[in-house]
């Protein structure tokens, strides 16, 4: 008898971290300037690595959804469509960033792109299977926290 692999509800951890990510999103709003410098630090330490651990935890849950034989096609589908969403929203801006001088990119296309890809990625969360919901809608959010929180002329 087979066991069955696939999560269909949130576990504690799976809130607890999505409130952290809203929450390191809202203390570096400008807003939040108040608040004591480490308390910043940490949320922005939490902001850069939330989405790179959600797309590893998305691409780990298709695997294990794409063999289960409960979950309807077109719903494996829909997530492995805001799984590549994902990543690309994140590939997009580090190749920028990285290979700006040869590119010549415009920063503002760039970020359009990957708010774009972040906002697939939320939608794809709403119609996908159901145990990749988590990293795809927290991953969607925190991508697009991240862009929004970075000045365009940082970059």
């Amino acid at each position: 008898m087979r066991v069955d692999e696939t999560r269909h509800g949130w576990s504690t951890w799976e809130w607890l971290f999505g409130l952290l990510v809203i929450l390191s999103f809202t203390s570096c709003l400008p807003l939040a300037r108040r608040l004591p410098m480490i308390v910043r630090t940490v949320a922005q330490w939490v902001l850069f690595l939330a989405p790179v651990l959600l797309i590893a935890l998305s691409w780990d849950r298709f695997g294990v959804a794409r063999s289960d034989q409960s979950e309807h096609r077109s719903r494996i589908w829909v997530s492995f469509v805001g799984c590549n969403a994902l990543a690309a929203a994140l590939v997009v801006p580090a190749v920028t960033v990285f290979f700006g001088v040869f590119l010549r990119l415009d920063w503002s296309k760039v970020m359009e792109c990957s708010l774009g890809l972040s906002i697939v990625a939320l939608v794809s969360s709403l119609f996908g299977a159901r145990s990749l919901r988590f990293p795809l809608f927290c991953g969607g959010l925190a991508m697009a926290a991240l862009l929004l929180v970075i000045p365009v002329g940082v970059l």
